[in-house]
């Protein structure tokens, strides 16, 4: 098998060196959209095939226009602020015939040594039907499921990870990225105005940045076209988006919030998020049983795109509150241990098990 890693750069002289010496044997592509660093000398240094794209506000076209260069059966997607573990390289190099794409963990590097998990897509055949779509939070899901169906491969879980280290408020504000993914989704969203996907991804900036006016302006916006959208099933994150436009529509009012997340149930395929936010409203409006029954259905989902904890350590920390408030302590520390297994540095389940290891 040869694995072709596609990258696109910009001014990383100061990550990339990491990310290159994490990587195996591979096919090295490297599009520049316009370094005025050492970018393009420790790249050439590494053994790279580099090409030049002049940019034009579109991530998705930089991307497909790295697909194009590759040569290799597979191609592993990576950005400059990006480490994969020798787990994860040993897991590519023994991809099963029957598999056509496979997901990853990204572990985002967050303030104080937290860490949190989501599962993405990122390694897929080398097929040109197989292309990223939109201009900004490219995305190529779409193209793989369609590859998928009709080759008959299936997508698998690697449980290798990749690191990393862009993910925090401070590192994004240094590189300018809330300014710019805000202009091009809103550039975006004025040149197609219902694509839901470029709302969900307003809402998702919005509450990165703790933007309460923004959630405020976009919500009522991707409410209406949330409303008239006919294909939710086939959109993975239709169920947080919901949560986004709950959460800026009635951020006070849990009844009216739950209402409206339950009469998209038959609309969308039901993801940890939904389910989580529907657990917290019942949990808020004292419907211990339902709310138990939810929290417990968002700990069942396994293997879903987005961000792991949703489906992990939130759940068992619902189903810990719910012990707590009905004083069945040791319950409760039970579900605490089991979410710090999971993350142990998680804040809520560190205080509470503290609390509850003394009281109990």
């Amino acid at each position: 098998m040869k694995l072709s890693v596609a990258m696109i750069v910009r001014n990383e002289a100061a990550m990339l060196p990491a990310c290159l010496a994490a990587l195996g044997p591979c096919e090295l592509v490297v599009v520049d959209t316009g370094s005025t660093d050492t970018t393009r000398a420790i790249a050439e240094g590494a053994g790279a095939r580099i090409f030049d794209f002049a940019w034009c506000d579109d991530f998705s076209k930089a991307r497909n226009f790295a697909l194009q260069q590759c040569t290799g059966d597979w191609v592993l997607v990576l950005d400059a602020d990006e480490r994969v573990s020798k787990a994860l390289w040993a897991e590519l190099e023994a991809l099963p015939q029957s598999a056509g794409a496979a997901t990853v963990v990204m572990r985002n590097v967050q303030a104080h040594g937290h860490v949190r998990d989501a599962r993405l897509l990122r390694v897929f055949r080398n097929s040109p039907d197989i292309r990223f779509r939109y201009p900004i939070h490219e995305d190529v899901c779409e193209s793989v499921t369609a590859y998928l169906e009709r080759e008959g491969q299936a997508l698998v879980q690697l449980e290798g990870v990749i690191e990393h280290l862009g993910y925090s408020r401070e590192y994004a504000a240094s590189r300018g990225k809330r300014e710019r993914d805000q202009r091009l989704l809103e550039q975006h969203l004025r040149d197609e105005p219902h694509n839901l996907y470029s709302h969900f991804k307003l809402l998702e900036l919005a509450r990165f940045w703790a933007d309460g006016p923004l959630a405020a302006r976009a919500a009522p916006r991707a409410f209406k076209v949330l409303e008239h959208a006919s294909d939710l099933k086939t959109s993975p994150w239709a169920g947080e988006l919901a949560v986004l436009i709950a959460n800026a529509l009635w951020p006070k009012a849990p009844r009216e919030a739950l209402r409206f997340l339950d009469a998209l149930a038959t609309r969308i395929t039901p993801s940890a998020a939904w389910q989580l936010r529907r657990a917290e409203l019942l949990e808020l409006l004292g419907e211990v049983e339902a709310s138990r029954s939810a929290f417990t259905a968002c700990a069942g989902f396994k293997g879903q795109l987005g961000d792991l904890q949703l489906s992990t350590v939130r759940p068992r920390m619902g189903l810990a509150r719910l012990a707590m408030a009905e004083g069945n302590l040791q319950e409760a520390l039970s579900w605490t241990q089991q979410a710090l297994a999971l993350s142990p540095d998680d804040p809520e389940a560190k205080l509470a098990s503290s609390l509850l290891s003394k009281a109990a």
